[in-house]
């Protein structure tokens, strides 16, 4: 695993190996609990790996207490369009 995965342009590495479901599910338990719950709004770009991430995280907001909204493959502006319009506390693209 890479030293640094967290910076400010998000979560980056090799999917599979340093982002591995593992690692999403836990990111969205702790997505969750510090959110207490609520409802998420979440999407993937273009890459292969998405549609697999995108079950990953819902798994673990599910597992920590959050409703799922998966808006699929989406650009980001969109999925932030969704936050507002759902009424929805938060998302992850």
């Amino acid at each position: 695993m890479k030293p640094k995965l967290f910076g400010s342009s998000g979560i980056r590495g090799l999917a599979n190996k340093d982002i591995t479901t593992t690692l999403a599910q836990h990111v969205g338990a702790a997505i969750a609990t510090m959110n207490q719950g609520g409802q998420i709004v979440v999407g993937y770009d273009a890459r292969i790996s998405g549609p697999m991430l995108e079950m990953a995280l819902s798994s673990g907001l599910n597992a920590a207490g959050a409703d799922v909204i998966q808006v699929g493959l989406v650009p980001t502006p969109v999925t932030a369009w969704m936050i507002v319009e759902t009424g929805s506390d938060a998302g992850v693209e």
